[in-house]
């Protein structure tokens, strides 16, 4: 049978810490949240009113570093007990060290903040620790968020999901590292075939029609279950796919999720064969058609 325990740490309580020192003491590594002014501002008054009961900060030790401890989780109760110390004169305040190895870190910081509204960008930025095979060989394309040069790894990991599943839910969040660690080989290949592909016939803007998640998602899994298709090919239907009148009036549908499936079915079911392109149907169509609706 299995040991169930917690991961291996050490605590330590420190009575009257000396809230001038915070910055040299902790270090805010680069994957953590962009800071919340409005979430500080609530510890803040929670402290001030002697009605904040969360005190204990998970940090990592720092090796040959300036400061002593990174921080896994807990950024914004240290912010606010800086800000308390410039602004209000707090000059110390009692707080439990929850004290990890390097190692689990980044895990450390996930799992405490599944449940504080983390979107799935967030939790690839904080895994991302430059030994994943997946982000080091894609990230000339994907970004952890959408800038102006590229699209997620969200948008990207969800069609991978589509793909593989044939359900367009979307990728757990307590699954993503599970999830990456089991993209193969095979599927790296595809992946970079996509990427070309759908970059040469539509180069990525923000928020262009290509990119949206029915589009982008379902064009996704007509490649990656259609293997016999030649670059020329899958770069016909994705151009075809943008130019559709039906496309564009089947992702205004207020379904949710369902939409990817529907433009999925209808790539596959009627335009590939309206291009002449003969592609695998594993879906019937799904969504309902107006009559006299020649497109499908």
């Amino acid at each position: 049978m299995v040991e169930i325990k917690s991961p291996p740490c050490e605590w330590k309580q420190i009575t009257h810490f000396p809230l001038d020192t915070i910055l040299d003491t902790f270090e805010i590594p680069n994957w953590q949240r962009v800071l919340s002014e409005v979430h500080k501002g609530t510890i803040c008054k929670a402290i001030l009113t002697n009605d904040f009961y969360d005190n204990a900060i998970q940090v990592y030790k720092i090796q040959n570093g300036k400061q002593k401890y990174g921080v896994c989780n807990g950024q914004h109760r240290l912010m606010a007990l800086w800000h308390l110390n410039q602004e209000f004169g707090v000059k110390e305040y009692e707080i439990v060290l929850q004290i990890f190895d390097n190692n689990p870190a980044r895990d450390v910081f996930v799992r405490f903040n599944l449940g504080k509204g983390m979107s799935l960008g967030d939790i690839t930025k904080a895994i991302d620790d430059g030994t994943i095979h997946f982000f080091n060989h894609l990230r000339d394309n994907y970004n952890h968020k959408a800038t102006k040069t590229g699209t997620s790894f969200t948008n990207l990991l969800h069609a991978i999901k589509f793909a593989k599943d044939k359900t367009p839910r979307p990728l757990h969040k307590s699954t993503v590292r599970h999830f990456i660690m089991g993209i193969s080989t095979s599927d790296m290949t595809y992946i970079k075939k996509f990427t070309r592909c759908i970059n040469e016939v539509s180069e990525y803007v923000p928020q262009s029609f290509t990119y949206r998640a029915p589009i982008f998602r379902a064009l996704f899994r007509v490649g990656y279950d259609n293997e016999h298709l030649t670059d020329k090919k899958f770069k016909d239907i994705i151009k075809a796919v943008i130019e559709s009148p039906k496309a564009k009036q089947l992702i205004k549908l207020p379904n949710g999720t369902e939409i990817i499936s529907f433009v999925y079915q209808y790539i596959t079911n009627k335009l590939c064969d309206r291009i002449g392109i003969p592609v695998n149907k594993p879906e019937v169509i799904a969504y309902t058609t107006r009559p006299g609706d020649k497109n499908g």
